[in-house]
């Protein structure tokens, strides 16, 4: 069997970071963890006048960062009906505006370090080939119109028979992996730093905590936040983390719909087009 390459890892152009290979580094915050959301929280803290290192244990967004189709939403897997049903229209505000300022948050680094990640506001199409979910739909655009997105029904602009459709302005797209690298290489300096291929094994806590590595190397720090996807080492809630797996395919196109689509099958379907290198690529994804 052979593996394949996902559409960001061939298209980013990525530097190499060195591994830490001293011991007792000393910084105010140890990021374990150099996906986006790792490297995006070194960036902000770096901002905020933090010492920081940014540890990754292979290569920097290896991991979930290269293979998510990037689709940049504040519509949940949950739908807003039901999270308003669960929490209240306050609660499903809260996730609403939580999500969209991450969409925010992201387009303000990538105008501020110019970027070239792609980003583009693009609206978002929830869809359904079944007369039966037209209801649901219904519902599902009016619940998040009451937590403050732009939601409507909507013609879904996409070649395929779709029986009815909720668009949601504001959404966006990008290409991680150049998004990623292009706020790490201005990480290191003045008292941070970023390395590659230096797994952390285990972490004591106290004040300050030290952060051990595999190779024998540690670091010394006053916070660290666990950026893994899965916290290090709390065996107990490992039991409670449910994998899941999602396959993505992806091509050049002559042309492609602009926007993000994702349809009410269980499990969903996804589809984006992203535009590299003045090629149009088309990704679609599910089951």
């Amino acid at each position: 069997m052979s593996s394949t390459h996902s559409l960001w890892a061939s298209t980013a152009s990525r530097p190499t970071y060195p591994p830490l290979t001293t011991d007792g580094l000393e910084v105010d915050v140890a990021v374990v963890g150099g996906g986006i959301t790792g490297v995006t929280l070194a960036m902000l803290l770096k901002l905020a006048g933090q010492r920081v290192a940014l540890l990754e244990a292979r290569r920097l967004g290896s991991g979930t960062t290269q293979g998510t189709t990037a689709h940049l939403t504040s519509v949940l897997d949950t739908p807003y009906r039901v999270l308003e049903e669960r929490f209240g229209v306050r609660g499903a505000r809260l996730t609403a505006e939580s999500s969209q300022r991450a969409i925010d948050q992201v387009a303000a680094l990538a105008e501020r370090f110019r970027l070239t990640c792609e980003f583009e506001r693009v609206p978002g199409y929830l869809f359904t080939e079944h007369d039966e979910d037209y209801d649901a739909l219904k519902e599902e655009a009016a619940a998040a119109s009451r937590a403050g997105l732009r939601a409507e029904l909507a013609h879904v602009p996409l070649p395929i028979v779709v029986r009815a459709g909720v668009r949601f302005d504001g959404q966006a797209q990008f290409h991680p992996l150049e998004f990623l690298s292009g706020l790490a290489e201005r990480i290191p300096g003045n008292g941070s730093y970023v390395f590659e291929s230096s797994r952390v094994l285990t972490v004591d806590e106290g004040e300050p905590c030290r952060v051990h590595l595999e190779n024998g190397s540690s670091v010394i720090a006053r916070r660290v936040v666990l950026a893994t996807h899965a916290p290090l080492h709390r065996l107990l809630f490992q039991t409670k983390v449910a994998q899941y797996r999602s396959y993505v395919v992806s091509g050049p196109v002559a042309q492609a719909p602009r926007g993000l689509y994702w349809d009410t099958a269980e499990p969903y379907h996804y589809i984006r087009a992203a535009n590299i290198a003045g090629e149009k690529h088309l990704l679609v994804g599910g089951e």
